[in-house]
Parts: C-alpha cells; structure tokens; sequence
C-alpha cells in the first residue's frame, strides 16, 4: 500500500491509491501543491527523483485533519519548487500538520517567496542529502492557521496549537543538510522550551538558536571557512590528565577545538565521570 515516485509528468498527484504507482519523466505541478497524501491514513509513500512544482501552497503536504495519520513519507531526491501568489500566505516546501513520519534523506528544495519545511506535528527527520533554499523576507500564512510565519529554511509553529496531531512528542531531527534563507535559517516561533527542532548537524547561513540544539550539542556563533554555521558537540578539552576527574559544570556549552598539539583529547560530556 504505497506509492513510488521515481519522477513525473502532469498535474497535482493525490496519494491515497491501494495501487503502487510508478511514472517517468518531466516535471509535477500544481497549482496548490504538486503531492498531496489527502485523506490517506497508513500509507508509504517514496519519492526518489523527479522534478515537482508547487505554484501556490506548499509542494509537497500532509493532511492535518483528524484520522489522517499514521503515513510515512520518504523523500530520496528530487528538485522541489515553490512558490506563492495567495495574498497574506508564503510558500513552503513542505508541510508536516499531522501525526506523520516524514524521512527527508534527500532533494533541492527552492521556494521563492516561504519557508522550507513548516511543521506543527508529527517526526520530521532531516538528513545529509537536503539542501534547501529560501529567498524572501515575506511573513504569512502556512496553511489553515492565521499565524504569520517568517520565511525561514527550517520553521516549527507551536503557537496556540489546535491540530488533532499536535502533540509534545512532535520533533524535527535534523542531522544534515544545506539550510539557506535570507532571515533567520530556523525558527521555533519564539518558543524557549520545547521548541520542537533538535539539530545535530548541518549548515546554515544563521548561527542556530542554542534553544533548537540536540542534547548534548550547542551552536558555533562563528561561520566556517565557508561562510556557514554549524552545531557542535559541547564539553571540555582533557590532556596529559593521570588521576580521577569528575567534571559536572553543565554550562560549559564552548564547543570543543583540537588544537592538534596535545595527546590524550577526548571530547568530554558535562556531569560524566570517568578516569583518565
């Protein structure tokens, strides 16, 4: 019970078909969305390549109404477009609305004018292969909800949450990619708790708010030789140490540098004991 997307020619596809589907070629456009999982429930849905083309809304989006849950969607590749000309809306690559499992291992996403990923439930996992870019300051809505949000590659709305699947288990892994937006790269609504987003690795062209951080890993606040921000793994740095050391300083959150000139650098987690 799923569909198979390898790419495609025509219009805005529905999934919610028993049958697996497979189509060739060319580019799928829509006006609101390109791939849209409707009322399914249940289902598996894998794009592995093609060109898809959202001209107002998201490109690709989840149902956020009651029962429409339980999908999993997977993206390996593809070239994602999108764009808005709905007044008081912004674009979006995707949208995430319900209790979903999405796996991002993949894809370019270019959207004009919106946001990359909006997500206010449901697992959204973002791995190396993502590269997404936004241009755009514009703020508005994403959706059926009056919030306005910002045009960011990476944003989690859990302001005044009323969807069935909103839940405190909603999260967004990211643990690589290529994040680049003309504003802030992630945005967790003004949230400072709970935000929703843990990042452990990628780029971005912003430092990473410390509150959207993985336990454990914290924000470089100077770009790389790139011109790029990253997260780090967060500790102290041990050398030459022969007797038994408790660190428990839990605010140092510098991430750790090697030198390169001293022997017995481990990466060292705060309140861990060991001997060293």
């Amino acid at each position: 019970n799923g569909w198979i997307i390898r790419s495609f020619s025509g219009s805005t596809t529905t999934v919610g078909s028993t049958t697996p589907e497979e189509a060739f070629t060319g580019t799928l456009s829509g006006q609101e969305g390109a791939i849209i999982t409707g009322k399914s429930a249940n289902a598996n849905i894998t794009i592995f390549n093609g060109n898809f083309e959202g001209r107002d809304n998201a490109v690709i989006f989840d149902n956020g109404t009651a029962g429409c849950t339980g999908n999993d969607i997977t993206i390996n590749g593809g070239t994602f477009i999108g764009g808005i000309t709905s007044g008081g809306y912004i674009a979006c690559g995707i949208y995430a609305a319900n209790n979903n499992t999405w796996n991002v291992n993949g894809g370019t996403f270019n959207i004009t004018g919106g946001a990359g990923i909006v997500q206010r439930a449901g697992v959204v996992n973002v791995k190396d292969g993502v590269v997404i870019n936004c241009t755009g300051t514009a703020v508005g809505k994403v959706g059926d909800k009056a919030t306005a949000l910002p045009s960011a590659a990476l944003v989690y709305d859990n302001t005044n949450p009323n969807y069935p699947g909103e839940s405190t288990n909603a999260v967004m892994n990211v643990t690589g990619g290529q994040f680049t937006s003309a504003v802030g790269a992630v945005n967790a609504m003004n949230a400072t708790t709970n935000t929703h987003i843990a990042i452990s690795g990628g780029e971005f062209s912003s430092a990473v708010p410390a509150e959207c951080c993985a336990e454990g890993f914290a924000p470089v606040t100077t770009p790389n030789s790139d011109g790029k921000y990253v997260v780090d793994e967060y500790g102290v740095l041990l050398t030459n140490i022969s007797k038994n050391l408790t660190y428990h300083d839990t605010t140092a959150l510098t991430p750790v540098v090697n030198e390169g000139t001293s022997t017995g650098i481990t990466k060292w987690t705060a309140g861990q004991t060991a001997t060293v």
